[in-house]
């Protein structure tokens, strides 16, 4: 708390808290006890500090409202190791230490937030902290709903009915207690037995495989894609025989109200026609439909970044124009924030030849491909994805040109080389036919996948599919319930 009202930090008692709590359970490869720390951690020297200390999170407030660029960049410098803590007061966000207005839009930053691989927000309802009067369910839900992200629930806890309760919302990932460990009023054993009856069993492997989402609290996401040709949404298989599937707007809000996490519009023939997007289903689809909206084709520069964000978009997708002209991402990243910009990458499957005399079996490459998957660059996929992030991308949409539209599950292969070359998330798509397909895709890495057939044809509803995954995943399932048949 020194440090939250502008104390210098007291790093060294700090340092041995880390240390002490690692070593409480010397077995466990990752460390002791999970202890995270919040507080003065105003810029990035402070928060790398705490992540090098041996903290496992970092709670940051203040730096959201001084500078988003820099907080939205160290969370995806540190995916799933930053906490976002929203203090509010009848309302309005609150800062440094609770005593300042942050000025800040929260409808406005829960859609930013969203955009990025955030461990949790810490939600704390500042009339009721320390009063042991109950905490403030409905708030906390609704922000971590909005958020994308598990909610901590924080102010008010008084006792281990108040925990159970709080275990029963699907968005509540954990809950701190303060003052009613200190006077007795719940029991330490009592409570914990409470988190250990509501842990969901997760698989492990990948960057961003469901071990580190479970630790992390990142949910997984599911997306609806929906490409759009002369105003209305088209499917086919490899990007040909394209067929009718309806309204942009009408299509974006049935996935909406399903449950959908996101939803990707892409104009895909804008690029082949040199033209900019189609404002017109943009702005209809978003007066309509409340969930992050991601546009993309014939983005060429700020100015068409910028007509999409105004009518409606929360993020960009740029393809085409990022190959021809690289620094591109850059300029968008500088003008509207890394979370803005997704570079999406269609890439074909090539044999790569090894060296003459090699024993070795040729290895799988990828290439890029552009204008709708009608024209080959030459360019390694993987390595294209390491130089857009680095030139500012914020996520990658990877499509597998083989894949797309066969419902045969999607290029794991493909996911798995690009997850572990950028720390920044990676979705999915090309390929899904049943729910199996999308756990497959994000037990290879993928933080999102995204589908189009499965949906556009009714075989499943996006809720479905989430109810399927929500046993192995961790989910934003809002009123999606779990049910039986979940995937293992």
């Amino acid at each position: 708390l020194d440090a939250a009202f502008g104390e210098a930090p007291q790093r060294e008692l700090l340092a041995s808290l880390a240390r002490a709590a690692a070593g409480t359970v010397p077995e466990r490869a990752a460390g002791g006890i999970d202890i995270q720390l919040g507080g003065g951690l105003r810029d990035r020297e402070a928060v790398e500090w705490a992540l090098r200390a041996g903290f496992e999170r970092a709670v940051v407030t203040s730096l959201i409202a001084r500078d988003w660029e820099l907080f939205a960049g160290l969370s995806r410098e540190h995916p799933g190791r930053l906490i976002a803590a929203l203090d509010l007061r009848f309302g309005e966000l609150r800062t440094a230490g609770w005593r300042e207005a942050a000025g800040l839009d929260i409808d406005a930053l829960c859609s930013r937030l969203r955009a990025l691989p955030l461990a949790a927000v810490l939600v704390t309802d500042i009339e009721r902290d320390g009063m042991l009067g109950g905490p403030n369910l409905d708030l906390a839900c609704d922000l971590g709903r909005r958020c994308g992200a598990p909610a901590i629930l924080s102010g008010g806890v008084a006792s281990v009915a108040d925990l159970e309760r709080a275990a029963a919302r699907p968005e509540i990932g954990a809950a701190v207690v303060g003052r009613a460990l200190y006077d007795g009023s719940i029991d330490l054993a009592a409570a914990l037995a409470v988190a250990e009856r509501s842990q969901v069993a997760v698989a492990p492997d990948g960057p961003w495989s469901p071990t580190m989402r479970a630790r992390s609290g990142v949910a997984a996401r599911i997306i609806p894609c929906l490409d759009v040709a002369a105003g209305r949404v088209v499917k086919g298989v490899r990007f040909e025989n394209l067929t009718d599937q309806g309204d942009p707007a009408a299509c974006a809000l049935r996935y909406a109200e399903q449950g959908a996490d996101e939803i990707v519009f892409l104009d895909i023939t804008a690029a082949p026609e040199r033209r900019d997007t189609d404002l017109h289903w943009v702005r209809r689809a978003a007066e309509q439909v409340f969930v992050p909206l991601t546009v993309g084709g014939g983005v060429r520069g700020i100015d068409d970044a910028r007509r999409l964000l105004l009518a409606g978009a929360d993020k960009v997708a740029v393809n085409t124009a990022a190959v021809e002209r690289p620094e591109l991402l850059g300029e968008l990243a500088e003008r509207f924030g890394s979370q803005c910009v997704v570079v999406s990458i269609d890439a074909r499957s090539r044999s790569a030849r090894q060296p003459e005399g090699s024993e070795d079996e040729p290895r799988d490459e990828w290439e890029v491909v552009t204008h709708g998957g009608r024209t080959g660059t030459g360019i390694d996929a993987v390595a294209w994805v390491r130089e857009a992030v680095e030139r500012g991308a914020g996520e990658v949409l990877l499509t597998s040109i083989d894949s797309d539209g066969t419902t045969s599950g999607y290029d794991l292969e493909l996911i798995r080389r690009v997850a572990g070359a950028v720390a920044v998330p990676v979705i999915a798509s090309g390929g899904a036919g049943r729910p199996e397909h999308l756990a497959d895709a994000l037990a290879a890495g993928a933080a999102a996948v995204l589908a189009a057939s499965i949906f556009h044809h009714g075989t499943y509803t996006v809720a479905e599919v989430k109810r399927r995954l929500a046993g192995r995943f961790p989910m934003r399932l809002d009123a999606v319930v779990r049910e039986p048949g979940a995937v293992s």
